[in-house]
């Protein structure tokens, strides 16, 4: 285990990796998202200071990010995650609503992060920061209040040596590749 919590194991360094060749975590470029957005985006990001998420949202995917920050970020959306409040998630849901209206985007980045504090308190481990994302991908989509191919999904990685933000993809059967 990693003497610093806040960055992965190397046992978490290889799922990584592994995920990345089965096709779970897919790496882009700053091209691939030239005409994506209208207008931005809404991203929902955590808020932990340790981590350069919102950086890396402006200098790669939009340089207009038009963000909700809190604790725990897009886990706070999830029903299976253990720190979810209806009242604050619904809250949460209206507000990426809000800012897609008063800043006419249908765009939405939900970018979950490991290790994240609000996952470790909990106890959550990559593997069920990942599923809780697909979870909220598919509430997300089976709201009804999004297009499918306006929201995206994204995991935010601190290894020891750097930090890597990759596309999450949402339909992926993750317990064939553990």
């Amino acid at each position: 285990m990693s003497k610093d919590k806040h960055v992965l194991t190397k046992y978490e360094e290889g799922m990584v990796q592994r995920f990345k060749a089965a096709g779970l975590l897919q790496s882009y470029a700053p091209d691939d998202w030239n005409g994506v957005t209208k207008n931005g985006g809404i991203a929902v990001l955590c808020s932990d200071g340790d981590i350069d998420a919102f950086e890396h949202h402006a200098r790669v995917i939009s340089r207009r990010p038009h963000c909700i920050k809190v604790f725990g970020g897009p886990l706070l959306l999830a029903r299976n995650f253990p720190g979810y409040r209806r009242p604050n998630a619904e809250f949460l849901a209206e507000q990426i609503l809000l800012g897609m209206e008063v800043k006419k985007t249908g765009t939405v980045f939900l970018k979950f992060h490991h290790p994240c504090g609000m996952a470790m308190k909990y106890d959550f481990d990559l593997i069920r920061v990942i599923k809780l994302a697909q979870e909220v991908y598919k509430d997300f989509l089976r709201s009804g209040r999004f297009e499918p191919e306006k929201i995206f999904t994204f995991l935010h990685v601190k290894k020891s040596e750097k930090q890597a933000t990759y596309l999450l993809n949402p339909n992926f059967e993750l317990k064939k590749h553990k």
